[in-house]
């Protein structure tokens, strides 16, 4: 029987070989049948049965958590039978994990049903000449088994090599940082998107320096949400959570996003939003992401001491990218981050935690970061002494100090951050002791408050026109002169009312020392708004209060004061090529759909004298941009548009220049200081 079984099956066998070999000297027209009906003979006479496991499912757009489930599981069948194996490191270098390698084949037995698997690569479909050779073959894994064996291999079989081989991805896994490649490197299997390395750094909860209480509340936070799959569900949520973490550079904002890392035992993915080309590849990369991640996005801001100083200015940065080649840009939208945030896309997947972190919250936008896509908001702010004891255990060692105390008072007045801190405390040498790192400490402080008063009288100083600083705060002046000069001030500039107001706000002893600014002459004190005093912490009333009196009194010397303290100004930014927009009109341009081409608009008061400084050149570009496709247009947003400029156009201070495209929603708003004619045309052609 068996004799005749073996003949049978050689036959079998060089009539397979021989029909492979002259299938092509078949008529084309008969080659398919041929084929199909030689084949059925064959898979008649064949009792195996085949299942591949492709490394890529859903058109390359997922990596098949099955295919990595298999590996996970062969790694440990295939080392007692495989003839070539590959290895690799895990967790701390302690042991090593082996696989079978490609083109190599082992088998298993399950309930008495022994089975076969394979690991192959598929060629490409088509041959093609590739700067990638190789790049597109596909790996798999096949799985042989009996006939008579389906039902058990199908329903028992596979589902106990998947869960056997999660348990043992759990036992190995290693905490990854991702990033991820740069586009045109995606090719193949061997160049994913994200690259990664292990995972290792130390920082905890316990080591970063925070109050204790608001460590807690972070820490009770994280551990609800990673348990929160059932209520995510119940509610109808993805199961995800955004975080903002922002502050000064040096607060701790990368070790918080470790320490979490740790807390959850989650991998990091960091992404780079300048190396991906568009919308569709930042999806790509986050169906790639994980369960069990924390996705951080950092913007670092103004990063004045690591930039060159060709790279200060806004405008130099901007000049500098458009004369990159066209289309090198990356070209994601707000929109596009928004719906990988908390829209459609953002259901792919679970258990992730997506982070921001910035060094100004006021340069991102609003919509960005509102409640519900950042759930939590956590400043990073300076140290404090809470935080300062939790250093000194972790440096020194020392849970207390003659020294605290005087540390403690310190840290009310002075500004240092907690990597300013560590950096103190840090002992130099052998012979440093913790009295050595203290004082060191102690000393930093000192500075750092004597620089905090010398920064706020700077603040108080006022700027010209001509951006001179005068020395009035800086020099001794007699009592005599000092009332002189605040009594000619009060006559000329500010109303009586309006002092007696202000006293006792916070602010006040910036319009003090204003006030009480010798050698400033009355004319010079009327040619400069309130505003441009740069006091930033007193209340809006009182400014406003302010600029109404300097308004009143002719406060720029342009245009005639009338008998009942109003006052004509002669309005500015005329021109047959500049637009006068009224609050209808910039209403319209707010919306995209009554946009027809792109806009550049100077929100503007005719009384400021910077506005009058940059008249000329504003008129210069509105008839350079004449007949170009960009409109030039200007609104008056002081007096009762003032408040409608500052909730719906960002007004800050005047003048304030926007940039309206033709195919985006929010108005861009002019990023520099400089207003002649070269810098605001950069600034056009980048963006348009």
């Amino acid at each position: 029987m068996w004799t005749e079984l073996s003949a049978t099956i050689s036959s079998l066998a060089i009539a397979f070989f021989m029909f492979e070999k002259y299938l092509n000297y078949f008529p084309y027209t008969i080659r398919g049948y041929v084929e199909r009906n030689f084949r059925k003979v064959v898979n008649f006479v064949n009792p195996y049965v085949e299942i591949s496991f492709h490394e890529f499912t859903s058109e390359r757009l997922k990596r098949s958590d099955a295919f990595f489930a298999i590996q996970n599981y062969l790694s440990t069948s295939s080392t007692e039978n495989a003839r070539r194996l590959k290895a690799d490191v895990v967790k701390d270098s302690q042991s090593v994990v082996l696989s079978m390698d490609a083109k190599e084949e082992v088998a298993d037995v399950f309930n008495g049903v022994k089975v076969w698997w394979a690991s192959g690569k598929m060629p490409p479909q088509s041959k093609s000449i590739s700067w990638f050779p190789g790049s597109e073959e596909k790996r798999y894994y096949k799985l042989t088994f009996h006939k008579h064996y389906r039902e058990i291999i199908t329903k028992s079989y596979v589902e106990h090599v998947l869960k056997k081989g999660k348990e043992i991805e759990v036992k190995n896994r290693q905490r990854m940082l991702y990033t991820n490649n740069p586009s045109n490197d995606w090719h193949g299997w061997k160049s994913t998107k994200w690259g990664n390395i292990v995972f290792e750094h130390p920082s905890t909860f316990d080591t970063l320096a925070m109050d204790t209480a608001k460590k807690e509340e972070i820490k009770k936070d994280l551990i609800k949400f990673s348990k929160g799959k059932d209520y995510y569900a119940k509610i109808g949520k993805a199961w995800k959570r955004g975080y903002l973490l922002y502050g000064p550079p040096g607060t701790g904002k990368s070790s918080m996003i470790a320490a979490m890392a740790n807390l959850l035992d989650y991998d990091v993915y960091d992404l780079e939003l300048t190396t991906i080309k568009d919308n569709s590849e930042l999806r790509m990369l986050l169906i790639e992401t994980k369960g069990k991640s924390i996705i951080v996005r950092e913007r670092k801001g103004r990063r004045k001491m690591m930039m060159k100083q060709t790279e200060k200015d806004p405008i130099s940065k901007m000049k500098k990218e458009a004369e990159e080649e066209s289309g090198s840009g990356s070209k994601v939208t707000l929109s596009g981050l928004l719906n990988v945030i908390d829209g459609i896309w953002s259901a792919c997947g679970g258990e992730r935690i997506i982070i921001f972190t910035t060094n100004y919250v006021d340069k991102l936008d609003p919509a960005l970061i509102r409640r519900g896509r950042m759930d939590k908001h956590i400043v990073m702010s300076y140290c404090c002494f809470e935080a300062f004891k939790v250093l000194a255990r972790n440096y020194l060692d020392i849970e207390s100090h003659e020294l605290f105390g005087k540390i403690e008072e310190l840290f009310v007045e002075a500004k240092m951050s907690p990597a300013d801190v560590a950096d103190n405390l840090m002992p130099k040498s052998d012979e440093q002791d913790e009295e050595t790192c203290l004082k060191r400490l102690v000393e930093a402080l000192e500075a750092s408050k004597e620089e905090a008063i010398k920064k706020s009288e700077e603040e108080a100083v006022l700027k010209t026109k001509d951006g001179v600083v005068t020395e009035a705060t800086k020099k001794p002046k007699s009592s005599a002169t000092e009332d002189s000069a605040t009594e000619t001030l009060e006559a000329n500039l500010i109303k009586p009312a309006t002092l007696s107001a202000i006293a006792g706000f916070p602010g006040v002893e910036g319009i003090v020392a204003w006030i009480s600014n010798a050698t400033l002459c009355p004319a010079k004190a009327k040619a400069i708004s309130p505003r441009a005093l740069n006091l930033s912490n007193i209340c809006p009333v009182f400014v406003e209060a302010l600029e109404g009196d300097a308004a009143q009194l002719n406060g720029n010397g342009n245009g005639a004061a009338h008998a009942n303290g109003a006052a004509t100004v002669a309005d500015i930014f005329n021109s047959e090529n500049l637009v006068n927009l009224s609050r209808p009109g910039i209403e319209n341009l707010l919306k995209l759909e009554n946009r027809k081409e792109p806009w550049l608009v100077v929100l503007y008061a005719p009384w400021c004298q910077f506005c009058q400084g940059m008249e000329a050149s504003y008129v210069e570009l509105a008839d350079k941009l004449a007949g170009s496709g960009v409109k030039v247009g200007k609104f008056r947003a002081d007096g009762d548009q003032k408040e409608f400029s500052k909730q719906e156009l960002q007004l800050g201070s005047f003048p304030t220049i926007l940039f309206f495209p033709k195919h985006s929603s929010r108005p861009i708003k002019y990023p520099s200081e400089k207003r002649d004619v070269d810098s605001l045309m950069t600034f056009v052609n980048a963006l348009r």
